[in-house]
């Protein structure tokens, strides 16, 4: 695949959807993955009670009664009306549903669904995609039309694409097209807010130096495996500077989801003399740039300098989060999760602090938490920056 400077691409952020959250509470019978759509006639089928042909990709054959079929996306939504259950003897019935054909508008209130019908249960369903949407089918049983009115996706339930800021956090969107520069004008967008984190190995010099190259980059890498897994799950990895990593976030919540679990992997990591490894977290966010360079979408500007001068103040074992961090609602909220959670991931607080960060003309206030348990060390930080207890709540 290559970008064409001639297509307007609306990429979107989900290849399923749910049920609109403004719509009744029902459970789902059936769902089938989604459809894309092709004008070359190629089908999708869904099986039910046909499993001596196709053991493996077979439903349980339909019992008698009516099923509805919906995707709030393409605005399908029809019956399909089975006359009794199958038995033994019965034949697997094959039936063509073009997408088209499904699809139900809602025009002043009104609407008036096709409905489909069948002899018996044990029936094989070839959807044709021919409509210009994705599809992903939800089947429902014995739903009555007083129970689904307007039973389509409302516009404030979904985006209907992704921004640059969600699009450039999907791991796979870097993985397939990271190589492929969109140049605008500038060379250059701006994201509102992103959430930024850098982590750094405690002691690395005297890593390399007692435990010789070979085996530091070893513990080195395993360290990375750790983070790389966390940050991953919940964002993106912006790239490593020696043995640091900075990674990216859309939201304050996924990115102290990533610090934790990246926290708790390293807790049976050692250094080859047996002493714990540790790293030191920074995190803090705010508006940034972001320049396509060297192969990656990196970040630059003023939240990205406090971001790594937040980290340098941290002790190993230690993660300092930013005040602009703990301002955003569910960051917050997140945050005081993660101190109350003694079960999963047994955090405490260690300090909160105003700092005098070197190049920042105002005073930034961190809030440190570490694994419960845990001796926070020195190590030897990189102290660009007076500090002072704060009170602040």
């Amino acid at each position: 695949f290559k970008f064409n400077e001639c297509i307007i691409y609306f990429p979107s952020l989900g290849s399923s959807c749910p049920t609109s959250e403004t719509a009744p509470r029902m459970k789902y019978f059936y769902m089938n993955l989604w459809v894309p759509p092709n004008t070359n006639g190629t089908k999708w089928s869904y099986l039910f009670g046909v499993e001596k042909q196709y053991p493996k990709q077979s439903q349980p054959s339909l019992e008698q009664g009516r099923y509805r079929f919906h995707c709030p996306f393409a605005q399908v939504d029809c019956y399909l009306d089975i006359h009794r259950t199958p038995n033994d003897k019965d034949k697997p019935i094959r039936l063509l549903l073009k997408n088209s054909d499904m699809k139900c508008p809602y025009i002043n209130g009104r609407t008036e669904r096709t409905v489909f019908e069948a002899a018996h249960g044990r029936v094989r369903l070839d959807f044709l995609a021919d409509l210009q949407s994705i599809m992903a089918l939800w089947v429902y049983k014995d739903i009555p039309n007083d129970k689904m009115i307007m039973f389509a996706q409302p516009q404030h339930d979904f985006q209907p694409y992704a921004n640059a800021a969600d699009l450039i956090h999907i791991p796979c969107f870097q993985e397939l097209f990271g190589q492929q520069v969109v140049v605008s004008q500038s060379s250059q967008f701006g994201i509102r807010k992103v959430f930024l984190v850098f982590t750094d190995v405690v002691s690395s010099t005297d890593l390399y130096e007692t435990a010789g190259d070979g085996a530091a980059l070893q513990v080195v890498q395993d360290h990375f495996e750790i983070v790389f897994s966390a940050f991953e799950a919940n964002g993106r990895i912006v790239k490593t500077i020696g043995d640091s990593v900075m990674g990216a976030f859309t939201t304050g919540e996924k990115a102290l989801r990533a610090v934790a679990q990246a926290m708790v992997g390293m807790m049976d990591l050692q250094r080859p003399d047996g002493t714990p490894f540790e790293i030191r977290i920074g995190m803090h966010t705010g508006a940034a740039l972001v320049v396509p360079l060297n192969g990656i979408n990196d970040y630059f500007g003023k939240t990205v300098n406090v971001a790594a001068r937040v980290e340098s103040q941290a002790v190993g074992g230690e993660c300092l989060v930013s005040d602009s961090v703990l301002r955003d609602p569910s960051a917050s909220k997140a945050f005081e999760e993660l101190l109350a959670d003694s079960k999963h991931y047994g955090f405490e607080s260690t300090r909160t602090e105003k700092l005098s960060l070197k190049g920042v003309p105002e005073p930034v206030i961190v809030w440190g938490f570490k694994k419960r348990g845990v001796t926070t060390s020195t190590g030897s930080p990189d102290r660009e920056g007076n500090k002072e207890t704060c009170t602040c709540s």
